[in-house]
């Protein structure tokens, strides 16, 4: 029953007016505020007099049962509203009015104006029953009004309340359907009262989101939505003088078509600088971008570009969702989870955090890497968890991002790369001095800048530089001689020696990190000027340091750890993502394709001047030459291309490195370290170590050694004391690098390392005979014609003691490796990289 308080002239409490002697046109709205306990908010306009403040006045129900004006407030004179929540009733109908006080006489004026409003809880709570649906349950009883509406109104986007739904008589819950799906709501319950021809009014909200085809109800344990991940996602730097791919910054996202997706599924891409992405904002985004931003919408199609992007370094934040229509044809687009609550803290599981890359640097993104691992792995991924999927054992996850970083956490169980990462996008080159002609020597008197033939010859180079003058010039010199650098600085700060001409690569741990940081880039040169050749022969501590030169907007560089390269060096190879290519012979074996060993004939001269001359034509593009019929500079022809060029542009990894394989052993330094327990006898004993100087956090081959029964140590096939086959050759009843003629049959896929019988506690595996059935693993040995080699790993004769791990890519690429000794020259190129969190 509804209890009238106040007068009993309906009409006069519904509109009376100020009397003749009123200065003050009283109060102007009655509003219930909702919830509990019941308030009410009285609102008026400024006098346009003086005042010394109002009285505010409800009509109540005295001792002896009468309706009289009570004094429930009073306020100063700035004031226009005021709250009364003084033991009010649900479901009454209150009534006040407002006197001003004059500023001289200190009289209330006599306006009689009344103002009125049913007091009313509200609502109480929500619970979302699926993706168009919710019920709303109210507070106390509602059976005095005559109705409940229920009004919903998007949170996000700017559109007004709706009403959803009505409700006569006592209720307590309301259901509602017709809603949008994954759209957070603000809902509210109001009272209406035909006494009053209105609403209470009340503004109590609560949120509820509905669930989505896009990200279901964002709880932990629900696995219906859509969302599928990233496949790719491409990250380049600014390199002007790309050869192909992108020249300016530039994101290329590729994601995995949603669940019952078709050629008519639109899809929105939005970008922010964190995680708490407003998928309705429409405003496109620019360089200068911090908030919500729309990067693109798309159509039956799942890649998009975001060119928009500041200097480094940044990080982004990218959100992909369904963009539908309501029951009314109106576009919108699905919002990322919010657990229906302000709690939107699992709106991270549904975002892809990417760097901007330093110049002429690459980035390879954790969930495109973990995506592609998993493949090999045979696992599916986990869209929520940055593509990671179920594996148990070695190179699960990294002890550290870097060697400085500390160690981090991470669940167990799973494989996950464990962070982004920006690699150069292409090989260490010599930045040898291009504008001068004071760099000729005995051999050449070549004017085309700081290059020359030393020797034909296979003696040193000792008398053989240039005049010295300590300038910083860089040289590119040729010689026929494999003990020989090519790369040469002249730099007076290298004292006590009789020249001022020191090997880029073999003094690289004497030489400053800024004279290293003048001798080497990873810029390739403009268009018909494209002649730097990959710095090679360096120590592996010559290659740390050399990485550490270079810098980056992320910090110093370094070298790659082989977990870190296997992710970032292969091919295109997945059906979606760009540049696709479809052959096992381009994607596993590329090496051996012409896309990434095209062949022509070296430049040549029957002088140093001809070969040079040939050299620089813009149409060549091979690091080597002859001279009168002598190969110079081709230690087994190892880096055969000048970085960038263009026979070899579509030679590129699917994060965008060009060139990521190497032709001649030793090939890409890592920077794992092998310990070697049993050096001068055979078999040998190599075992991973837990860091290095190279790399203090480097350990995922802890505890893995190549001994002849976890992991191969033995071949001797042909002869050759350092050759392993994985599986048999077609030519081959059986071979094995085991011990006890074991063959090997399984491969840890995140380390690339083979396995003859396992003694290292749980470990996922996959079988070499499923790797080679599909293409992804070769079988045979580096040094057999035509084969597809898998690894290289050393048979110890020589007293050494330490080796570091390095990618042999003579005819595969990417899981190929060899081991170097650690004091030992490596001749073939170098990819530097650093972390980036």
């Amino acid at each position: 029953m509804i209890t009238l308080t106040g007068c009993l002239k309906a009409r006069e409490v519904a509109s009376l007016t100020a009397s003749s002697s009123a200065w003050f046109v009283g109060a102007t709205t009655a509003k219930n505020l909702g919830g509990y306990p019941s308030a009410v908010k009285v609102s008026w306009t400024k006098a346009d007099r003086a005042t010394l403040g109002y009285n505010v006045y409800s009509l109540r129900t005295n001792s002896s049962g009468s309706n009289q004006w009570t004094l429930v407030g009073s306020v100063d004179a700035d004031s226009t509203s005021f709250t009364d929540s003084d033991s009010l009733t649900e479901g009454q109908i209150y009534t006040y009015k407002v006197l001003a006080i004059d500023a001289l006489t200190g009289e209330e004026d006599g306006n009689t104006k009344q103002v009125s409003t049913v007091t009313f809880y509200g609502i109480a709570g929500v619970t979302i029953t699926g993706k168009t649906t919710a019920s709303i349950s109210l507070n106390g009883s509602t059976g005095a009004f005559d109705s409940i509406k229920i009004y919903a109104q998007p949170k996000n986007g700017g559109s007004a309340a709706t009403l959803v739904a009505t409700a006569n008589g006592n209720v307590e819950n309301i259901d509602v359907t017709g809603l949008r799906s994954g759209v957070n709501y603000k809902f509210y319950a109001r009272a209406y009262m035909s006494y009053l021809g209105a609403e209470d009014g009340n503004d109590s909200t609560i949120l509820g989101q509905t669930y989505s085809d896009s990200f279901g109800s964002g709880k932990d344990n629900d696995t219906t939505f859509y969302y599928r991940g990233i496949l790719n996602f491409q990250g380049y730097g600014t390199a002007p003088n790309a050869t192909s791919g992108p020249k300016a910054r530039q994101f290329n996202i590729t994601w995995l078509p949603f669940s019952n997706a078709n050629s008519t599924t639109k899809y929105r891409v939005m970008r922010s600088t964190t995680t708490s992405i407003d998928t309705t904002v429409t405003t496109a985004c620019t360089a200068t971008s911090t908030t919500s931003c729309k990067v693109c919408e798309v159509t039956g199609t799942q890649y998009c570009e975001d060119t928009a992007l500041a200097s480094p370094p940044q990080i982004y934040y990218y959100a992909i969702t369904l963009v539908k229509k309501d029951s009314a044809g109106v576009e919108y687009t699905e919002e990322l989870p919010c657990q229906n609550s302000n709690d939107c803290s699992n709106k991270a599981l549904y975002t892809v955090k990417a760097h901007v890359p330093s110049d002429y640097m690459v980035l390879v993104q954790r969930d495109a890497a973990n995506y592609e691992m998993c493949l090999n792995i045979n696992a599916a991924s986990d869209p929520r968890h940055n593509q990671r999927c179920v594996y148990t054992g070695l190179g699960a996850v990294p002890s550290t991002t870097g060697p400085t970083k500390p160690v981090r956490t991470y669940d167990n169980g799973y494989y996950d790369f464990g962070y982004n990462m920006l690699v150069d996008r292409y090989k260490v080159a010599c930045n040898w001095t291009q504008n001068v002609n004071s760099c000729v020597t005995g051999q050449s008197s070549s004017g085309g800048g700081c290059i020359g033939v030393f020797t034909t010859g296979t003696g040193g180079l000792t008398g053989l530089y240039p005049t010295k003058n300590g300038g910083g010039r860089v040289m590119l010199g040729f010689s026929n001689n494999t003990s020989n650098g090519d790369c040469f600085i002249d730099t007076v700060n290298l004292g006590g020696s009789t020249t001022n001409w020191y090997s880029v690569g073999q003094d690289a741990t004497s030489l400053s990190l800024a004279d290293i940081a003048k001798a080497t880039t990873i810029d390739p040169g403009a268009t018909g000027n494209k002649f730097r050749p990959p710095i090679h022969r360096m120590t592996p501590a010559g290659a740390a340091r050399i990485c550490n030169a270079q810098s980056s907007d992320y910090g110093s560089k370094r070298l790659l750890r082989r977990r870190e390269y296997i992710v970032a060096s292969p091919m295109p190879y997945i059906p979606g993502e760009p540049n696709a290519v479809t052959t096992a012979m381009s994607v596993f074996d590329a090496p051996n394709n012409t896309t990434c060993n095209p062949t022509a004939a070296l430049a040549s001269g029957a002088t140093g001047d001809a070969a040079i001359t040939a050299y620089l034509n813009s149409s060549n593009y091979q690091t080597a030459m002859t001279v009168n019929g002598t190969v110079l500079n081709s230690y087994s022809y190892g880096e055969r291309f000048f970085i960038g060029n263009t026979a070899t542009s579509q030679c590129v990894s699917r994060f965008g490195i060009q060139d990521p394989y190497t032709f001649y052993s030793p090939g890409i330094i890592f920077s794992d370290y092998f310990a070697n327990s049993n050096f001068g006898t055979s078999p040998a004993n190599a075992t991973g170590m837990s860091g290095s100087d190279l790399d203090v956090s480097a350990s995922d081959f802890a505890n893995y050694s190549f001994n002849g029964t976890m992991a191969p140590n033995r071949g001797f096939y042909f002869g050759y004391g350092r050759y392993i086959w994985m599986q048999p050759t077609p030519t081959q009843t059986s071979y094995y690098g085991c011990n006890a003629s074991v063959n090997m049959t399984k491969f840890i896929a995140p380390l690339g390392a083979p396995v003859c019988t396992w003694t290292g506690g749980s470990q996922t595996f996959r079988t070499l005979s499923e790797l080679t059935a599909s293409g992804r693993l070769g079988t045979a040995h580096i040094g057999l014609s035509g084969s597809r080699a898998t690894a290289r790993f050393p048979f110890n004769d020589q007293n050494m003691t330490g080796f570091v791990m390095t990618s042999s890519g003579e005819d595969t690429g990417r899981w190929s490796f060899s081991m170097a000794d650690s004091a030992g020259y490596n001749v073939s190129g170098l990819l530097c990289g650093v972390e980036a969190e």
